[in-house]
């Protein structure tokens, strides 16, 4: 199964980010399957009120289609658990995040 397959599987939820935060981000691949999404060091980067975190099966993605940017964050099995800088109140769950095929121009792998 490719990556973009399983970008593009099953329906995205997601969380809106309502006011200016900091979320975690994997910088550094570590030895594994190739193609695979193993990583070991992490950073943070500030995203801007109104960036939607998605949830897909290849992981978290954090995209704002107003200012045309998506990445891939930190992740876990239960979704914003390892976003340990973010708090409850700094997003708010939606069912209307962006599907991948309105931001997949904007995704940096």
């Amino acid at each position: 199964m490719k990556l973009t397959d399983l970008l593009m599987e099953g329906n995205a939820k997601g969380w809106l980010i309502k006011r200016p935060a900091m979320v975690k981000v994997n910088t550094k691949a570590r030895g594994g399957v190739p193609g695979a999404l193993y990583t070991s060091n992490k950073s943070y980067a500030k995203v801007p009120k109104g960036t939607y975190i998605v949830s897909l099966p290849a992981g978290l993605f954090a995209v704002n289609t107003k200012e045309e940017f998506a990445f891939m964050i930190t992740s876990d099995e239960g979704g914003l658990g390892a976003q340990d800088k973010l708090k409850s109140n700094d997003v708010a769950a939606v069912s209307n995040a962006p599907s991948f095929s309105e931001w997949r121009s904007y995704w940096k792998r």
